[in-house]
């Protein structure tokens, strides 16, 4: 079977599986041979499970009353030449699960490698058997020691390594697989897919506030623009990745808790605990980490130390109350702080616990929301517009709405949000009070709450509909999966996220589709090896802006907004 034929069969396999494709019932003389190899160096791999689920009920066979049974199961291993095969099945939707231990299988969206790789195929009646190649990537392994700057070995050291990912339209260093330092000062991470790394440790608790030790990233430094990264290929093992950890002069911070309330029955006293991040829009979010009050004061007086010279903003933290589902309330506030040669005193921090209360308005329009989408569907969230602890994420985290289209976030800290809807709704407007927030999405809370929300549907969904140029006959599935093609606002509102659309390419010949777009001036980009969420970083779409093509999306149909784009290909 071409390479070509294959592709269309995958394409429509997994397609169909969307779309919940009804097939013609027949004999079970349906096969598929699977070939296993190294995506690496494309040498088989045997001894490799493969696992065949199905076949799958279509959506359109399935009832509210019916009880769907689970697909049924096959296993076969791969032999010498990586090879094994699924006889005597009958037509329908499969999936094939490939995986072996030490091996790791293709990126999630940029954002991780699972332990597998899997494919979907459709086996059709009468049909000769289909022959699938899957890959998998051997794990690469990466070891080293820690020591000080007297050459002793450090015991006990969080040692990590980290991609950069994006999140809420952030860089953030992600950690893939951390470990400790032994007795030796010695580590061990291992199966890592290909990618750039950031190796760095984090000294225990302990030892931060007591031997002026920070965060530090491999070879030897606590600037993170300064580390080296590690770029794997797959299946390498990297040695001697030692750290030297210098010796840091880091200062202590004292002041009081303000509004700190009163403890509950049978508890002495409420103790935040602390946590500070930089006040660079443009740096790294880092992998976060609480540090306790050294004070044990019932009066609000706190003091914290191992903070390293910087411009950060300081949290204190206290938990309160569950929220419905079992997410975490917190009250909390923040104060700037400039370290540079000696420890702060006096510092206040005023905790406060904000709710953020809107409606949703929907007109009285048959054609205001897409097909199969009510207000029950709609999801309003709130995403940090600049650095804040991880801890506090949870404050604006999807909330559903009432019947009359209110929402409500409990406990939000203070700091600037983009207000989003995690469903794609077509929007004419978002106010705060009498004042529209549409050019730029942002709102700001505390430490008292926002006025009232107010975010508007259209009175009509429309779409964009387009073709990606340059896809050539010889183009792979991977590479047509790997590209993203993003509809961007055009200036002034490019910084909202609520009109941001992102769409695969869907076939062989380059189309694809933007659903619920809001009418106004867009420029369209295709980008292959574009990872999950980068479009919502200003910084990424500028060194394409001149390759964007632009459009003004007008309310009506699909075929009153079409566009071509060029396709930006990734560097080899």
């Amino acid at each position: 079977m071409s390479t070509r034929r294959l592709e269309v069969i995958l394409i429509l396999a997994l397609f169909g599986s969307a779309l919940g494709l009804a097939l013609p019932q027949a004999n079970q003389n349906g096969a598929v041979e699977i070939t296993l190899t190294d995506a690496t160096t494309s040498k088989p791999i045997s001894g490799g499970t493969l696992v065949l689920q199905g076949p799958m009920i279509p959506v359109s066979t399935r009832t509210t009353q019916a009880r769907v049974p689970p697909p049924s199961e096959r296993t076969e291993t791969t032999d010498k030449d990586g090879r094994a095969a699924f006889r005597n099945l009958s037509p329908g939707q499969y999936s094939v699960r490939a995986q072996k231990n030490g091996y790791v299988g293709p990126s999630q969206s940029g954002i991780g490698f699972p332990a597998f790789a899997a494919i979907g195929v459709l086996i059709a009646s009468d049909q000769s058997p289909q022959s699938l190649r899957l890959t998998l990537t051997r794990g690469a392994t990466i070891s080293g020691t820690i020591t000080d700057t007297n050459g002793a070995p450090v015991a006990g050291m969080r040692i990590s390594a980290g991609m950069i990912v994006y999140q809420n339209g952030r860089r953030m260093l992600v950690a893939r697989s951390g470990a400790q330092t032994d007795d030796r000062g010695t580590y061990r991470l291992f199966w890592f897919g290909p990618g750039e790394y950031h190796v760095y440790g984090d000294a225990p608790i302990g030892l931060l506030q007591s031997a002026n030790y920070a965060r530090t990233f491999y070879p030897g430094t606590i600037d993170f623009a300064k580390s080296k990264p590690l770029t794997i290929t797959g299946g390498e093992e990297l040695t001697q990745i030692d750290i030297i950890l210098p010796k840091v002069t880091t200062y202590r911070v004292t002041g009081k808790i303000l509004n700190l309330p009163a403890p509950p029955s049978g508890v002495v006293s409420l103790i935040p605990s602390f946590s500070y991040v930089s006040r660079d829009l443009n740096a790294v979010d880092m992998p976060g980490f609480m540090i306790p009050n050294r004070t044990r004061s019932s009066g609000g007086e706190f003091e914290i130390a191992g903070i390293p010279p910087g411009s950060w903003n300081l949290f204190a933290i206290l938990p309160q109350s569950a929220l419905p589902g079992n997410m975490p309330r917190y009250m909390a506030g923040r104060v700037p702080i400039d370290i540079t040669d000696k420890d702060i005193q006096g510092v206040t921090i005023r905790l406060s616990s904000v709710d953020v209360k809107g409606q949703v308005v929907m007109p009285k329009s048959p054609n205001a929301l897409p097909a199969g989408l009510s207000m029950q569907n709609i999801r309003v969230s709130l995403q940090p517009a600049e650095p804040m602890p991880q801890a506090l994420m949870p404050a604006g985290m999807p909330q559903p709405l009432e019947p009359n289209g209110d929402f409500e976030f409990h406990g939000v800290p203070s700091g600037k949000y983009f207000v989003g809807l995690s469903t794609q709704v077509s929007i004419d407007d978002i106010r705060v009070g009498s004042r529209s927030i549409f050019d730029d999405g942002i709102i700001t809370v505390g430490p008292a709450p926002p006025d009232r929300i107010r975010i508007i549907i259209s009175r009509e969904s429309t779409g964009v509909s387009g073709t990606v140029l340059g896809i050539a006959p010889e183009t792979t599935v991977a590479e047509l999966s790997s590209t993203r093609v993003v509809l961007a606002p055009a200036p002034p509102r490019r910084q909202n996220r609520t009109l941001y659309r992102t769409s695969s390419v869907s076939n062989l010949n380059g189309s694809f589709f933007f659903f619920s777009v809001s009418p106004g001036n867009y420029q369209v980009f295709a980008i292959e090896g574009l990872p999950q969420g980068a479009e919502l970083d200003p910084e990424v779409l500028a060194r394409y802006e001149d390759r964007g093509r632009p459009i003004t999306v007008a309310a009506g149909s699909y075929a009153a907004n079409r566009v071509q784009v060029e396709w930006i290909r990734k560097t080899k």
